[in-house]
């Protein structure tokens, strides 16, 4: 691992940075405590608001600068923390902190010459055209977890987690569309329960556009991602994902409000087409969400 390089998140839940901190250097930071399962799968870490001059030292030593999420960029800047001797630094774009103020973030990114964007497939149509990206998913491990055999019958899962009751993944209009199945909406639990659940579900709905804007609107998030390794049939709104030729667009399988209940009714009456996709989905998921590649892919090769 490289002590020259430090990764800087807001907190443990941003852009997978729990999952791939460990693999890539011990300098982590963070600026806070607030998801402890998330917080103990990162071995080294310094937490900002308990040893602030500390971590302004390790900043000012690297050489990479990693940041987790614009929302963490915010905390920089908000913080007044500078950075003169980074040769480099890599920001993550995976939260709608970025959708919030899009100018202001696409101006800031096209002034520092030394970003290099990593962005999240459903967020690069807001990114300026002129700025220079890779598409970027995080590596999931649920290795250790201990998962459940799906049934005989349909299973259908949704986690909105601690965005329920702000409805930004469209769970009331998920809730509506599928009345009658036996429909599972995880949240308020635990990461390992919450994979636990999902696990036995033979569908996945991961959100459903619900006012093309400020929210989520649409696109596969680190909840389909995971349903697609624990190999659920999952579905998702939003334009589609283009992550060539990086790597191959994700098999995902689109519906909105309108053609959600047919597609699952299509799938349900179809076991051939319904093997095909879910293999189809967890070979790319293993491979392209694995240590290895999502660990090469932010640090380019190094």
């Amino acid at each position: 691992m490289n002590d020259k390089t430090t990764i800087f998140a807001y907190d443990s839940s941003y852009a997978g940075v729990s999952f791939i901190a460990d693999a890539i250097t011990d300098n982590v930071i963070l600026c806070t405590r607030n998801r402890k399962d998330f917080d103990e799968m990162i071995h080294n870490k310094i937490i900002f608001e308990e040893k602030s001059k500390h971590v302004l030292s390790v900043i000012n030593s690297t050489d990479h600068l990693i940041i987790f999420g614009i929302i963490s960029l915010s905390y920089i800047q908000h913080k007044h923390i500078i950075f003169p001797n980074i040769k480099k630094c890599t920001l993550i774009i995976s939260d709608t902190t970025f959708k919030r103020n899009i100018n202001r973030w696409n101006t800031y990114i096209k002034t520092h010459k030394n970003i290099e964007v990593l962005i999240m497939p459903d967020l690069i149509r807001f990114l300026n055209t002129n700025i220079k990206y890779r598409p970027y998913y995080q590596h999931i491990n649920i290795d250790g977890v201990e998962l459940q055999e799906k049934t005989n019958d349909v299973t259908i899962s949704h986690s909105p987690g601690l965005k329920y009751k702000s409805n930004l993944k469209g769970t009331t209009g998920i809730i509506k569309v599928l009345q009658g199945y036996d429909l599972d909406v995880i949240h308020e639990v635990s990461w390992n329960e919450c994979i636990r659940r999902k696990s036995k579900s033979h569908y996945f709905v991961d959100q459903i556009d619900i006012n093309g804007g400020i929210g989520y609107s649409g696109g596969l998030g680190k909840s389909g991602l995971e349903a697609m390794l624990l190999g659920c049939l999952t579905i998702t709104d939003g334009q589609p994902i283009v992550t060539e030729p990086y790597f191959p667009n994700p098999p995902v399988v689109y519906a909105n409000y309108s053609t959600l209940h047919s597609t699952i009714e299509y799938y349900i009456n179809s076991k051939v087409q319904y093997d095909n996709v879910v293999k189809l989905q967890k070979e790319w998921a293993v491979k392209y969400l694995s240590k290895d590649f999502v660990k090469n892919n932010i640090l380019n090769g190094e």
